[in-house]
C-alpha cells in the first residue's frame, strides 16, 4: 500500500531565490531518503527503488550526501 505525504515549507525569500529553476520535489525526496539510509531506517536497495535509480548509482549519491 502506497501512502503519500504532502509538505508545505515556509522559506525566506533569499532561499527561494537561490532555488529558482530547481526541482525541489526531487531534491527534497533525495535528501529525505538519503537521511533515512544514513539513520539505517531503510536499506540502500530500498532507497534506490524509491529514487528510481540503480544500486550502482547510489554510491556517488551517498558520497554527495
Amino acid at each position: 500500500m502506497s501512502r503519500r505525504l504532502t509538505v508545505e515549507l515556509d522559506l525566506p525569500d533569499e532561499v527561494v531565490a537561490a532555488l529558482v529553476g530547481e526541482d525541489m520535489t526531487a531534491k527534497l525526496r533525495e535528501a529525505l531518503v538519503m537521511n533515512l539510509v544514513r539513520e539505517h531506517r531503510i536499506s540502500q536497495g530500498k532507497a534506490a527503488e524509491i529514487l528510481g535509480i540503480s544500486r550502482e548509482d547510489m554510491f556517488p549519491l551517498m558520497s554527495k550526501h
